[in-house]
């Protein structure tokens, strides 16, 4: 993501990829970190990789920022594309996609996941503004450990990935 020219006081993020995506981590040493458990009562250890495939710049620069405050790393892709690319060569601990996306929308990013033994067991996360009984069932049928509607709660969305990422 880079700036894009914008009226002063706001900022735009243009979506054309400029390389490979980049992993934001936590840079204190684990050592120095208290423990915290989220409010969701997961102990998240290790700080898992989670994988958010989200083309509005504006919310996945939200969620990365509110992710991270939870003690994740989070590896943030705008297309399918990238997302496959990131799931090859990051192996994230989680992964929450867009139904919309570009290139490959998120059921298929689901299917191609569900269908390889390595990432089979992956927790995997559909988010979609189209909240309607069709796209939940579709979503479940196919593999997805849940369906999150927009605007997105990330206090049910920090539930759900504690509770997968503190099973593993």
């Amino acid at each position: 993501l880079r700036p894009a020219t914008a009226p002063a006081g706001e900022l735009e993020l243009d979506l054309e990829p400029v390389g490979p995506p980049v992993v934001h981590e936590n840079t204190q040493p684990e050592d120095e970190r208290p423990m915290e458990l989220p409010r969701s009562g997961f102990a998240l250890t290790g700080n898992p990789l989670v994988l958010l495939c989200e083309p509005d710049a504006t919310l996945a620069q939200s969620l990365t920022a509110r992710l991270k405050a939870e003690d994740l790393r989070v590896l943030c892709v705008a297309d399918g594309n990238q997302a496959r690319a990131a799931i090859e060569r990051e192996a994230p601990a989680a992964i929450v996609a867009e139904a919309a996306l570009p290139k490959v929308d998120g059921f298929n990013l689901l299917l191609g996941v569900r269908a390889r033994d390595a990432t089979r067991e992956l927790p995997f996360f559909i988010l979609s503004a189209r909240y309607d009984e069709k796209q939940t069932a579709k979503a479940l049928d196919l593999g997805a450990d849940d369906f999150l509607p927009k605007p997105i709660d990330f206090n049910l969305l920090k539930e759900v990935l504690g509770r997968r990422l503190g099973q593993r």
